[in-house]
């Protein structure tokens, strides 16, 4: 059982955005690439939890271990893709990444990590008075919570977090600007980070 276990998010639909942000580029790198290097600097170990569309391309550009979706939960958002890595892979706690947030780093990953107790079962931030709960470490313990919610269909994360006790964290506590949450959902918001590069 480890510790730590990265969790890193890839499999959305990406409707918005016109393509798969994942195979987005950022600086030479696709945008999971980025995400997974600041994860795995802060883990015992990693997953992608992705669509089995995409996981064939995930295996040929590096060796990791690539999950799509429980089958009884598929198609049910991230949270069905936290219930998926609890259920393959065994941790005290996860931190879970989407990977639509190219300037993330493994310094403010570690800076969440830092607030992990005994008396909390999530630490999550609010950046700019916003809920993250796609940058966020969760406690194994929530999983029966996070299997009802899906069971009885209440699929937003923000739903989870009112039933447990939460660590809610901000810019000052992280030591970050807020640009490092920008998560990019368009192709007006992919632009401007290139044009602010």
């Amino acid at each position: 059982m480890y510790n730590t276990l990265g969790v890193l998010l890839a499999g959305g639909e990406s409707r918005r955005f016109g393509q798969p942000k994942a195979f987005a580029t950022y600086k030479n790198q696709y945008f999971w690439e980025i995400s997974y290097q600041a994860i795995e600097k802060v883990t015992d170990a990693n997953i992608i939890i992705s669509q089995s569309v995409y996981i064939d391309r995930f295996k040929r550009e590096n060796s990791v271990s690539v999950y799509e979706d429980e089958s009884v939960f598929k198609g049910k958002g991230p949270l069905a893709g936290i219930y998926t890595a609890m259920k393959k892979e065994q941790a005290e706690w996860y931190i879970v990444l989407s990977c639509d947030i190219p300037q993330i780093t493994s310094k403010t990953l570690e800076n969440l990590l830092k607030f992990r107790s005994n008396h909390i079962k999530a630490v999550i931030p609010k950046i700019s008075g916003r809920v993250q709960p796609l940058v966020a470490v969760y406690h194994i313990s929530i999983f029966p919570e996070i299997e009802n919610q899906l069971l009885t269909n209440q699929l937003k994360l923000t739903n989870l977090l009112d039933l447990i006790d939460v660590c809610y964290v901000n810019e000052q506590d992280l030591m970050i600007n807020q640009e490092v949450f920008s998560n990019i959902n368009t192709q007006s918001d992919y632009h401007k980070l290139l044009n602010n590069d």
